[in-house]
């Protein structure tokens, strides 16, 4: 067809500006189909019996009756919630399809509008959702306009309440310019991503890019804790148990009377399998050692003590491998770490390694002191990871 005669917008009442010139400005910044953020149109167990709610919000679903159709904008201020069918036999699964039916392109047996159209499956011993074929052109459930499948949901023939989260699949979708990064959890990432996208996981601070078949981190997982006052413990949680490898950095002071003192790390919290061999040197002399099988913690490192000089922090560097456990193995660690006080003979150095012996996931670090006192205001634990 050529440049189209009524571009948006002339100020000339002359012109009729037609419906294709808003959805193709809408498809031109988002062309794709999707929700504008997550948890927009997300399905989840309602309330009743079989009950399935969709979210309230915003989406964007592109037209392809033709190449000029462009995209519609669906809102939705409130959740809605479908009672589905008993399955009788066999179970089934159903697809809940967000559509907008449009007599510009065909007959649509009502009046124009978008609504939310539950599609039951075909009941069988292993069921599988409709194809999207039924839904284009040609299909039994086709219908002019434009739609997108918001998610599918097995029914089973035991399902006599409420639906199981588990037999709940969104596929997530978004709409988004070229390029830009998307937030989201990990766990809502899109189903159906193209070479380049980028997301940030709001819930591990990872940013990753899609390679054609994987999420792929760019950065980094990252988290520090700061202490703002004095506090028994730094205890690190949330840490992905994806991580192949970790690197943990500290600067700790601790309110015990001496002036270097251990600091204890736990793996989960776990008071038990942490084997390990532990040298340390004071000044010049390796003065002490240790080998242990099964401990409740590793000796990690050095740390300052309250009569140590003002501004003296004991440091470490400690490096987690096999933090992922693949097939089964157990995470490695090594560790350096330093203190000095106000003379040669508080000034240490100390070695380690070893590994921790109970079965993942492995999701946290907790710091003390062997003391048993407050690691000080200021003191820090900062933990960096790869996949």
């Amino acid at each position: 067809m050529g440049v189209q005669a009524a571009p948006g917008y002339i100020a000339d009442p002359t012109f009729n500006h037609p419906a294709e010139l808003d959805r193709n400005i809408l498809e031109g910044i988002f062309p794709r189909s999707g929700a504008v953020d997550p948890g927009h149109f997300e399905l989840s167990v309602g309330v009743g019996t079989r009950a399935i709610s969709v979210f309230a919000g915003k989406f964007i679903i592109e037209g392809t009756e033709n190449a000029t159709q462009g995209s519609y904008h669906v809102w939705s201020d409130a959740a809605e919630t479908t009672l589905l069918a008993a399955a009788v036999g066999n179970p089934r699964i159903d697809s809940c399809i967000l559509r907008v039916a449009d007599n510009q392109y065909g007959t649509i047996g009502g009046s124009p509008q978008a609504y939310i159209d539950w599609v039951q499956g075909v009941a069988a011993g292993s069921p599988t959702a409709r194809p999207d074929s039924d839904f284009n052109v040609g299909g039994p459930f086709y219908i002019p306009g434009a739609w997108w499948r918001l998610g599918d949901v097995r029914v089973n023939v035991a399902d006599t309440g409420s639906i199981p989260a588990g037999q709940i699949t969104n596929n997530y979708s978004y709409c988004r310019p070229p390029g830009s990064l998307l937030l989201v959890p990990s766990t809502k990432k899109p189903v159906v991503p193209t070479l380049g996208d980028q997301v940030f996981e709001t819930d591990t601070n990872i940013r990753r890019s899609w390679t054609g078949s994987a999420w792929q981190m760019i950065t980094p997982y990252q988290n520090t804790i700061q202490l703002g006052s004095a506090a028994s413990e730094i205890n690190m949680t949330g840490i992905p148990s994806t991580l192949r490898r970790l690197d943990v950095r500290y600067g700790i002071r601790a309110s015990v009377a001496a002036q270097a003192e251990n600091l204890l790390m736990r793996v989960n919290n776990v008071s038990s399998g942490h084997g390990y061999t532990q040298t340390i040197q004071q000044n010049v002399t390796l003065n002490a050692s240790a080998n242990s099988q099964g401990g409740n913690h590793f000796p990690i490192g050095i740390v300052t003590a309250s009569s140590a000089p003002a501004g003296f922090v004991g440091s470490s560097h400690i490096r987690i491998a096999n933090w992922h456990a693949p097939s089964g193995a157990r995470p490695h660690f090594i560790w350096q770490s330093g203190a000095y006080g106000t003379t040669v003979a508080n000034a240490y150095n100390e070695y380690g390694q070893g590994w921790y012996n109970n079965a993942g996931p492995y999701t946290s670090l907790r710091f003390i002191t062997l003391g048993g006192g407050n690691l000080e205001a200021g003191s820090w634990v900062t933990v960096e990871g790869w996949e």
